[in-house]
């Protein structure tokens, strides 16, 4: 057996880690040993949850948006407008009370994560 396929219990958890890494982390496995590598890039979910509610909320409104807008162009209230592809696609596909419909569910499911987020929070 080679010298880096011995294995050493974590000073933390107990958990068989090699001896390179052992000597690397301070006898501490990747899972114990606290990040100090300022090069990663920080996980930025859940770390602002009135932003959530934020961006929820507008979704909500992008729903009914769009509900009135094909509203608008079903009965000829607008003259034409250029809107996006995909947007185009899923109303042809689907209709207005799908598309608008999924966009405000995006957004409904947004503002109740992050509400729980912030109750989460608080306790």
């Amino acid at each position: 057996m080679s010298d880096d396929a011995k294995r050493v219990p974590c000073t933390s958890c107990g958990a068989g880690i090699l001896i390179a890494t052992a000597d690397r982390n301070e006898g501490q496995c990747m899972k114990c040993k606290p990040s100090t590598d300022q090069s990663m890039p920080k996980s930025t979910q859940g770390e602002n949850p009135i932003a959530g509610i934020f961006a929820g909320l507008f979704l909500i409104g992008l729903g009914a948006g769009l509900y009135y807008l094909f509203y608008l162009l079903e009965s000829g209230g607008i003259g034409s407008i250029r809107l996006p592809g995909i947007i185009i696609i899923a109303y042809k596909l689907s209709g207005k009370w799908i598309v608008s419909g999924l966009v405000g569910i995006l957004g409904v499911f947004l503002v109740y994560v992050n509400i729980l987020d912030v109750l989460r929070r608080k306790k």
